[in-house]
């Protein structure tokens, strides 16, 4: 990790700087996205939609329906992570060790996908039961991610190490759980329809109970 300790990490998602990357991780997660039915033609002011406690303006989803609203360096940010994305990847892609799988499957019990970072590509495993809005998250962690290693100077390690309470991923998903679905229904209130992708994952798939005996054995 460059630039912050990891105590000093806690600080920075908990920071003013929290609204800022909820913009720029909603603003490239429309990409993924169909194009929205526009249902009101009514003008609304950036000071108008205001919504959540950290200062999350959700104007932005009003403002990203626009064909001309990304910035020549956003285009290119969202160029770069899709170019580092493998979504629908092999386990075997993202670990060879069996401290860092387990780590893996302990973090992302509850979610339907597994995603970790190796030699700079995003790997999002999805698991057998993964539905489009667990893809959907996949997605805006992985923007997260990016985010916090440009903004943050906050880069990978291994996997067991940001698996750790107070590690990249493990304070990363912490933010997602709590964030995704406030995103995701200011998109859904400008029309932008969430349950689907436009993005095409890989057809591999994982079965908890086949891995977790395999790893018995």
């Amino acid at each position: 990790m460059t630039g912050l300790s990891l105590a000093s990490y806690k600080d920075q998602l908990e920071s003013a700087s929290a609204s800022q990357s909820q913009r720029y991780c909603f603003g490239n997660l429309l990409r993924y996205l169909p194009r929205p039915m526009v249902k009101n033609s009514h003008r609304v002011g950036s000071r108008q939609l205001i919504k959540n406690e950290d200062g999350f303006v959700s104007v932005w989803a009003a403002r990203l329906a626009q064909p001309t609203v990304l910035s020549s360096k956003a285009k290119d940010a969202a160029a770069e992570i899709e170019h580092r994305l493998q979504l629908g990847s092999k386990l075997s892609d993202v670990v060879s060790k069996k401290e860092d799988l387990l780590a893996l499957f302990d973090l992302y019990r509850n979610e339907g996908y597994i995603l970790a970072e190796h030699k700079a590509i995003f790997y999002v495993v999805l698991k057998e039961s993964s539905s489009p809005h667990d893809m959907l998250k996949a997605l805006f962690h992985v923007n997260y991610l990016y985010w916090l290693e440009k903004n943050a100077g906050i880069e990978a390690r291994s996997v067991s190490n940001d698996c750790r309470y107070g590690g990249r991923l493990q304070i990363s998903l912490e933010y997602v759980q709590r964030e995704f679905n406030h995103v995701k229904r200011d998109g859904e209130s400008m029309g932008w329809v969430t349950d689907g992708l436009v993005a095409r994952p890989l057809p591999t798939r994982i079965r908890l109970a086949h891995v977790a005996s395999s790893i018995a054995s």
